[in-house]
């Protein structure tokens, strides 16, 4: 009798060990799912390190021009103004891009609007009439607030080309740098005029430009998660 109650009680024992080394094991593999989980979000918070893709502006004057289509011009008048001024005081300001000296964009607005056949001229003869040594286009080649036949849902696209033309360099009037940009805005799907105001979504939308287009000129830091 005490050897079977001896067996029975040990069985019990080994029951409760075995119900405890299995719940210890969940608890180890839940813990290590959070040490991963919460390893995986702070490396979404960690900016990536991005390289300059034309560091030419260094030590140059430069002077900021843009352009884009009839259409665009006669349902978004703002954006092109915009854009001149954003993209020149932002290159300005920045340490990193080590500039000698800009034309401010009130000056830059002014030439254009007095030669408005600047477009079609060598772009040799407009860096010498603003006297710098770099001058960057930017043609905006595209800018809506939403897909065309819908103005319900917003679909904001901004795309455009970038573009370096170097005035002290043998070949002036043909682009040392080229490249093209492109955003979006909202990040998400059947987002309503009863959701987004169209200024909201305007602005947002010539922020997130601007932002690609002078972060090809200096190194700098983006969020890994940014959606643009």
């Amino acid at each position: 009798m005490i050897a079977r109650g001896v067996t029975r009680l040990g069985a019990r024992q080994g029951r409760v060990a075995a119900l405890g080394v299995l719940a210890l094991s969940l608890l180890t593999v839940s813990g290590c799912n959070l040490v991963a989980f919460f390893a995986m979000a702070a490396d979404k918070t960690i900016p990536k390190e991005v390289d300059a893709m034309y560091a030419g502006l260094v030590g140059k004057d430069f002077a900021v021009v843009a352009m884009t289509d009839r259409m665009v011009k006669a349902d978004f008048p703002g954006v092109v103004p915009k854009v001149i001024s954003d993209v020149s005081e932002r290159l300005a300001q920045e340490k990193a891009v080590d500039a000698s000296g800009y034309v401010p964009a009130d000056r830059v607005m002014a030439y254009l609007y007095s030669h408005p056949n600047w477009v079609v001229r060598p772009m040799s003869e407009l860096a010498t009439a603003l006297k710098v040594q770099r001058l960057i286009v930017i043609e905006v080649t595209e800018y809506r607030l939403n897909e065309p036949g819908n103005s319900y849902i917003w679909g904001g696209v901004a795309a455009g080309i970038v573009q370096v033309y170097e005035a002290d360099s043998p070949l002036p009037d043909d682009p040392a740098f080229d490249r093209t940009i492109q955003v979006q805005f909202p990040d998400g799907t059947n987002t309503g005029r009863d959701q987004v105001a169209g200024n909201v979504v305007g602005t947002e939308l010539v922020r997130r430009f601007v932002d690609r287009a002078v972060w090809l000129f200096y190194n700098h830091e983006e969020p890994k998660d940014l959606k643009y």
